[in-house]
């Protein structure tokens, strides 16, 4: 029944198979905040979730992106439009 547990779980239905695999986590402690984790250590800022099935869509782009990007990714940040990159120094 908790609305952020509820827009996490729409957020996850929303990603195709391959691209849910590719999340390791899911971080719901700050509702302003959401973040979600790849298995590769890359840092996804979701902020509240209230567009979910947008950033979803946005999250799927990122991972296909991410497999062609060569320099270390530390987070992107969906919270901005476009999202912004922070590389790792």
């Amino acid at each position: 029944s908790d609305e952020n547990v509820l827009k996490a779980a729409g957020f996850l239905e929303s990603l195709d198979n391959a691209d849910l695999e590719q999340i390791s986590e899911i971080n719901l402690a700050v509702p302003q905040n959401i973040m979600a984790y790849t298995t590769g250590g890359v840092r996804i800022k979701l902020g509240d979730l209230s567009l979910y099935e947008e950033k979803a869509k946005k999250t799927m782009v990122f991972l296909e992106d991410l497999k062609t990007i060569k320099k270390p990714i530390e987070y992107v940040d969906f919270e901005y439009t476009p999202p912004v990159l922070k590389f790792k120094p």
